[in-house]
Order: C-alpha cells, then sequence, then structure tokens
C-alpha cells in the first residue's frame, strides 16, 4: 500500500503542475457525516482528494489521502473550517510532503442552513455544492433568478447520509418543486452543468402548496 501511495507521489512530480501531499488523518472518533465533513473542509481549501485507505476500529476512524492543488495544504486553514463545525485539529506535522493530523470529533455538529416551515435558505455562490437541514418540511421549492444557467442536481438524504432520492436534469430549469421522502434529513443541491455557472440568489424555501406530479 505504501508503494502505490509513494507511487502517485512521483507522478505527480513528475508532471510538475500540481502540488500534491500525502495526509493521514486519525480521529478520536466519528461517523460517516463527519468524515463527510472533513472531506468537505479539504476540498474547501482548494485540494482535491483520492481516498488510498480507511480504517475504522474501536480507536475512531483513519484516512489516508492525497491532497493535490495549485497550492499546498494548510493545515491553518483546514482546522478553520473544522472549527466551524466542531472538529478540533489536535496536532498537525508534516514531514517530507506527508502530514500527520489528529482530529477530535466529540463535540462534532454540522454547521449549515436549515430550511423550514417559518424560514428559507439563499445558496451562496461557491464552487462547492451547497447543503442545507430539512426541518419539519414535506415538499420544497428551489428558484433560480436567471434563465438558462442551472441544471438541478438534487440529492436528498437520511440522517445516516444514505441518499433516499436524487435528481439530475439535463435541461436548465428556473424552478424545481418536489416532495421530501419520508426520513429525509439533508438536501445538496448542485449543478450538473457545474458549480461555477451557479449565481449568488438561488432560493430554497418551504413548498405549502404540493406538487401537483
Amino acid at each position: 500500500m505504501k508503494l502505490v501511495v509513494w507511487l502517485y507521489v512521483l507522478l505527480a512530480i513528475l508532471h510538475g503542475k500540481e502540488n500534491q501531499q500525502i495526509l493521514d488523518i486519525h480521529c478520536s472518533s466519528g461517523t460517516i457525516l463527519s468524515t463527510k465533513i472533513i472531506l468537505q473542509a479539504l476540498h474547501m481549501t482548494g485540494q482535491k482528494v483520492k481516498i488510498i485507505k480507511t480504517v475504522r476500529d474501536e480507536e475512531g476512524i483513519r484516512l489516508e489521502v492525497i491532497a493535490s492543488g495549485i497550492k499546498s495544504f494548510e493545515g491553518r486553514y483546514f482546522s478553520e473550517i473544522l472549527k466551524e463545525n466542531g472538529i478540533l485539529l489536535t496536532k498537525a506535522t508534516v514531514k517530507e510532503k506527508k502530514w500527520l493530523l489528529l482530529l477530535d470529533i466529540s463535540q462534532f455538529h454540522w454547521s449549515i442552513p436549515i430550511i423550514s416551515p417559518d424560514e428559507g435558505a439563499e445558496m451562496k455562490k461557491s464552487s462547492n455544492v451547497g447543503w442545507f437541514r430539512v426541518d419539519e418540511s414535506s415538499a420544497l421549492t428551489i428558484e433560480a433568478p436567471y434563465v438558462g444557467k442551472w441544471y438541478p442536481e438534487i440529492a436528498l438524504l437520511d440522517a445516516s447520509m444514505t441518499v433516499l432520492e436524487s435528481v439530475r436534469e439535463f435541461t436548465s430549469k428556473a424552478r424545481l418543486d418536489f416532495l421530501l421522502p419520508q426520513g429525509t434529513a439533508y438536501l445538496k443541491v448542485s449543478n450538473s452543468n457545474g458549480m461555477k455557472l451557479l449565481k449568488e440568489g438561488t432560493y430554497i424555501e418551504h413548498l405549502r402548496e404540493q406538487p401537483s406530479h
């Protein structure tokens, strides 16, 4: 396994286009959700991530990944993003382009907008997909304030991050109404034509009248 990891690094050096580093991430505890948040935090630092190994046991979770990007991985920025979700980076050391990162997940909470019957949420312009928590809603509507740019790609997930239903459209939409399957806890919103085309102002709210389809 170590030989495979270092071969990836060697190929990156030969191509010379991106900085690649190995991240050995140890979590004191964790769930599938917290693991997804860690990987999302890496993406938010501008890194592409390739998972090499995942180990789950009584001691917690260990992830070994290769992070690549135009800029080198920055532990401080990564730590700031994790802290917003109650994850603490307790140790970060690097030697020969390999990082050892120790994370405390005991206070983990996912800090994302909540959509309820009383309050919607606005999707900010971002290169990352939008995540939202759904609270007591049975149907939602998503409106994009521009034409011909949004090709809906959404997923509805339960509390364990299992996908209950997904939609991917290959024609642009200005609005999408849909029912939520029982047990829906999270909504993932993206654009099948590329996140860079999504402008600020996409609004998601509870739909009081049930869609006819």
